[in-house]
């Protein structure tokens, strides 16, 4: 059941299943601004709602400036496994989207936020790109399919973030494959979970909070030799198998000294004994047409190199599905970004890293 609310939302659904906003060709779509929430999905008699392929705050031409005075969308107390893909929400006044209250299952994927429609010129949204809220669980933002993640940039001012877990949301909320740039700058995360700013790691990694704020893998070396380099990290973390996504960052290193993983690059899977700090490497083959030789790439490559630490991802409600183990289980424990400790081997690099580091785990 969809209705248009005068001076109130876009669209504000509040019962029935499979709801469709939008599809997939132009003419399906919906361009909605100057609203209060572009899309307001409410309440547990609503499940299963698509939002797909429309404009949010960006008018028809992809560009101009339709801003609604909430957010672009949300999703809130109980509405459950919602679709929101290929949108492009920007311009907003409050967040890009936001899941709240009870809600799970979400899916939000290939959507542009905080982007016009050329997916790299700015419309910000006020707030945080996307914003897990008190109460959400078991929602995945981003995907391991080719294309799945979401282009998240500009969020907010100083302090508002890519991606904001909220210290009371539930458990089990991954955000993976995202690319992500310039949110909140100067301050802003990628993905900040709990309070804002980066949460320390502490040692065996028994504190509790938004995503069982899970440490953060600190790189210890990136080192060439030839055509390779071999990147070394250490990690705290309880045992499981975790899936290690590796981006580059173009735009160099995040004002935070954190970054935030702005192109992906390749993912591959590690198992830690959880017994403790323990070090792993990758090992990257460097390609060099493109770059007008070694030393040229060789410097392109450290300024812009970045880790993204996820899980193997299992989604009990059937829309996502990869295992790589038995005792593998779909839970996201934590996200936060560190590229201080890499920029230790300065000297060996002849640049700073800009590493974006991030978590999903499995036990």
């Amino acid at each position: 059941m969809a209705r248009t609310i005068p001076n109130g939302a876009g669209v504000y659904i509040t019962g029935g299943t499979g709801n469709v906003i939008g599809g997939a060709t132009t003419a399906d779509r919906n361009v909605i601004g100057a609203t209060a929430n572009g899309v307001n999905v409410d309440g547990e008699a609503v499940d299963g709602t698509h939002i797909v392929g429309n404009h949010l705050g960006v008018g028809a031409n992809g560009a101009a400036d339709i801003g609604n005075t909430g957010s672009g969308i949300v999703i809130q107390n109980g509405a459950d496994t919602a679709l929101v893909e290929d949108n492009v929400i920007g311009f907003n006044d409050q967040n890009g989207i936001s899941i709240a209250g009870s809600t799970t299952g979400t899916v939000i994927r290939t959507n542009l936020i905080g982007v016009r429609a050329d997916g790299t010129t700015s419309a910000p949204n006020l707030l945080h790109g996307v914003v897990v809220g008190s109460g959400a669980s078991n929602n995945l933002v981003g995907g391991v399919a080719p294309g799945d993640g979401n282009t998240i940039r500009n969020a907010g001012s100083a302090q508002f973030d890519g991606v904001r877990v909220h210290a009371h949301a539930g458990p089990d909320n991954a955000i993976v494959g995202n690319a992500m740039l310039g949110n909140g700058d100067p301050g802003g995360l990628g993905i900040d979970l709990g309070a804002a700013d980066v949460t320390a790691n502490d040692v065996g990694d028994v504190d509790t909070g938004a995503n069982d704020l899970l440490n953060f893998p600190v790189i210890s070396s990136a080192l060439a030799s030839g055509a390779t380099v071999d990147v070394s990290y250490v990690l705290d973390v309880p045992a499981g198998n975790y899936r290690v996504e590796f981006f580059t960052n173009p735009s160099g290193a995040d004002p935070t000294g954190y970054g935030e993983g702005e192109s992906f690059v390749r993912a591959e899977t590690i198992g830690h004994a959880g017994l403790g700090t323990a070090g792993f490497t990758a090992s990257f083959i460097l390609q060099l047409h493109s770059f007008g030789g070694f030393q040229q790439f060789h410097r392109f490559f450290f300024q812009s190199l970045g880790l993204l630490l996820v899980s193997p991802l299992r989604h009990d409600r059937g829309f996502l599905t990869q295992r790589l183990g038995p005792s593998t289980k779909f839970i996201s424990l934590g996200s936060e970004q560190n590229s201080t400790a890499a920029e230790q081997q300065e000297s060996n690099n002849h640049s700073r890293h800009g590493c974006a580091l991030h978590f999903v785990s499995s036990l």
